[in-house]
């Protein structure tokens, strides 16, 4: 289990009360990455949400006009949120992950999130007005990179 005051300090939960973090912090495991490993893979079935406690993370799209990836973002700040197709349907991943140097991870697993957000819509509505911010902030670095490969 993650500690309470790790997830204090994640922008996902930064509205959350102790108590809710508690119940979040029931659902999060600590995770190691060494560098070059995958955390998950474009189109794979998204079961976790993953928050960065350290290192560096690329993300990576399969472009469908040539047999190559480009990277769309980069997560490399500490208590940074990723992988959010484990909270939000069809919940299969926009993008493979990959760790550019060991890293360490919360896995939290988002079913289990998704029903702690349900039954407190107040914390729902915090939690995923966050997720949305960081959804928007992916799509702006996507769309910079997309141009910048058609350039």
């Amino acid at each position: 289990m993650v500690s309470i005051d790790e997830l204090s300090e994640v922008a996902l939960f930064e509205d959350l009360s102790r108590e809710q973090l508690e119940q979040i912090a029931q659902l999060s495991n600590e995770k190691a990455v060494g560098r070059g490993d995958i955390l998950f893979r474009e189109s794979d079935p998204a079961r976790y949400l993953y928050i960065l406690l350290e290192g560096e993370i690329s993300l990576q799209v399969q472009l469908t006009s040539r047999n190559q990836q480009i990277t769309v973002g980069v997560v490399d700040k500490d208590m940074q949120g990723f992988g959010w197709s484990g909270v939000i349907p069809p919940h299969f991943f926009t993008a493979t992950a990959q760790a550019m140097r060991d890293s360490r991870v919360i896995e939290i697993d988002g079913q289990a999130l998704l029903v702690v957000l349900q039954e407190d819509p107040l914390v729902g509505f915090y939690v995923m007005q966050n997720i949305a911010r960081l959804i928007s902030g992916r799509l702006r670095n996507c769309r910079t990179a997309l141009l910048k490969t058609i350039e």
